[in-house]
């Protein structure tokens, strides 16, 4: 199996295509059997095992699952990076996303740490992919709450000293260019505060 080779996760689109197809196949050959098996019962016969096929489908599984995950956090954080923040259609869903991808990383890790450590090196990597990620959710939730409004804005600008940023066209790509992530802590007690009076 092509796929077991699946050691870096800079392999990625090398393998998607492999993976998607023998996914694609062993579905197919199970639907197959399925249709033998029912015949089988019809004509009163015992069902045929087929235990290479269930084999290659329980050691397919966490590389599967691990490529499309990996496919699944790059396009999500590539467009968290680079959408503005206001415009994206549930925010509050990125934090669960991280939290889900991490716990699934450490269980393909451990899964595959026995037969294949360098594929569960994978697994560690694209979960430190996630966790670096996972860094700018603070100040993501402080600035697309619903509490904060105008003059919370404007505290959070001049805090920050950046009297010309725009709510509406801040992207976590633009956080390095502002050092917003030195004044976290000022910008989550505003937005704190904010919801707060907001909850009043």
């Amino acid at each position: 199996m092509k796929i077991k080779e699946f050691k870096k996760l800079d392999q990625l689109h090398d393998f998607m295509m492999d993976s998607f197809n023998l996914d694609n196949n062993i579905n197919n050959a199970k639907e197959k059997i399925k249709e033998f098996h029912e015949r089988e019962i019809l004509f009163g016969n015992p069902e045929t095992p087929y235990p290479d096929l269930d084999d290659l489908d329980k050691q397919f599984r966490p590389f599967c699952a691990l490529i499309s995950m990996a496919k699944d956090v790059e396009d999500a954080l590539k467009d968290w990076r680079t959408e503005r923040l206001m415009s994206i259609q549930d925010p509050s869903k990125i934090g669960g996303s991280i939290q889900s991808w991490t716990s699934d990383c450490f269980k393909l890790q451990k899964k595959l740490a026995d037969d294949y450590p360098e594929t569960a090196e994978v697994a560690a990597e694209l979960r430190k992919t996630i966790n670096e990620f996972a860094k700018n959710l603070p100040l993501i939730e402080s600035f697309t709450a619903d509490a904060v409004d105008i003059e919370d804005w404007k505290e959070i600008c001049e805090v920050v000293g950046r009297p010309d940023m725009e709510r509406e066209e801040i992207k976590v790509s633009t956080f390095a260019d502002y050092n917003l992530h030195e004044y976290i802590g000022e910008i989550n007690d505003i937005a704190s505060k904010a919801q707060k009076k907001f909850n009043l």
